[in-house]
């Protein structure tokens, strides 16, 4: 018998009506939640088209995620596209978190990467290995401890520091509305990066609010790179 599907199973080679059917999902398989994760994947992937372009462009390094209002899903939205990239792309990125004072209802950057304790060696600069492919973190008031100036004015010094040892650091700022002394200053974190992506989620984005925010940010002189919506697909 010549070598084929026979010669190794001792069965026939099947139709393609079967191979077909074979690479249909099951009954048992939830269609809509299978096709909810395919369009999840092709919104992400977007926006990682998006910046992979800004790094070729514009030498992207440092990314600031804004928002206008808290729990706007900033933090993560930064996990998101900090893990695809590690993952997909296979970059090295640094997740800065910006944030001081939470509300009960905030995931911490810490838990959604699930960092690890910290080692001798990174005890100098603060830096955190996390369990995700690619991906560390730092908190900037953390790092930033004993200078003399804001936290929020070392962003340069970070990205010169530990941070030349990635090929992009993203910083999770807190809402531009909530800023206040107990939060770091979100736009002077943003104009110290080398761009900005605002976020934002459906309930609040009205074409009235976003005229607003966009001239507001472009009197702040701030490098943006475009504004995403927030529906809950990279949840």
């Amino acid at each position: 018998m010549p070598f084929g599907w026979g010669s190794i199973f001792g069965a026939r080679r099947p139709s393609e009506k079967e191979l077909l059917e074979q690479q249909m999902p099951s009954r048992e398989v939830d269609l809509p939640r299978a096709l909810q994760s395919v369009v999840r994947f092709a919104e992400t992937k977007q926006i990682l088209d998006h910046l992979l372009s800004a790094q070729r462009e514009r030498k992207l390094r440092s990314l600031a995620i804004l928002s206008e209002m808290p729990r706007e899903g900033r933090s993560l939205f930064s996990a998101t596209i900090a893990t695809s990239f590690g993952q997909l792309v296979r970059q090295k990125v640094l997740v800065v978190d910006c944030s001081t004072h939470r509300s009960p209802h905030s995931l911490t950057l810490e838990r959604l990467l699930e960092s690890d304790d910290l080692g001798e060696e990174e005890k100098m600069d603060r830096v955190r290995k996390t369990l995700s492919v690619n991906v560390s973190i730092v908190r900037l008031r953390d790092w930033a401890e004993g200078m003399e100036t804001m936290p929020e004015y070392e962003v340069k010094g970070l990205m010169e520091g530990p941070g030349k040892n990635f090929d992009l650091a993203i910083f999770d700022t807190c809402a531009m509305a909530a800023k206040n002394r107990n939060n770091l200053d979100p736009i002077a974190i943003a104009r110290r990066c080398d761009a900005a992506l605002l976020l934002v989620s459906r309930r609040s984005a009205t074409r009235t609010l976003m005229h607003e925010i966009r001239e507001r940010l472009k009197k702040e002189k701030l490098e943006l790179l475009g504004i995403a919506v927030n529906e809950g697909i990279l949840v």
